[in-house]
């Protein structure tokens, strides 16, 4: 006996009947719906948007030298992921704790700490990105 699949023996199902095309495109049919909502899901399910807020400062009566906490606020980020802090500008004016223009810090408790140092009075930019979120900061060290 031939089955509808094109003679395939092989193409028959659970009660030894041969399977036909119908009934084969009618479960792809249920398939591809289940298969897209399981594809979409992660997608979903990581769109919670990462927000950064600067909350110290201002940074006013500070001296050459001194050391300065540029600390923000972290919200849909989990503890533990690395965030990475950049002297886009003013890098005459502060400088990360250990000397460069990059440094990189763990969220902890929906806070991020990136210590610097303060090389001279004036504003520069650092650019925090964690999460999938990107923000700029405009920041100004002034003199007492």
């Amino acid at each position: 006996m031939e089955s509808e699949l094109g003679g395939d023996p092989g193409a028959r199902g659970a009660m030894g009947k041969a399977t036909s095309r119908r009934t084969v495109l009618k479960a792809g049919a249920w398939s591809a719906p289940v298969i897209a909502l399981a594809v979409a899901s992660p997608a979903a399910a990581a769109s919670t948007a990462a927000s950064i807020e600067l909350v110290s400062g201002p940074f006013e009566g500070v001296d050459v030298g001194d050391p300065i906490p540029l600390v923000f606020s972290v919200t849909g980020v989990a503890d533990g992921v690395t965030a990475t802090g950049t002297i886009l500008t003013g890098d005459t004016v502060v400088e990360w704790q250990d000397g460069g223009t990059i440094a990189f810090a763990a969220v902890a408790d929906g806070m991020l700490f990136f210590p610097a140092t303060v090389l001279s009075h004036g504003t520069f930019q650092v650019e925090i990105a964690v999460g999938g979120a990107k923000e700029l900061f405009t920041i100004t060290v002034s003199a007492g």
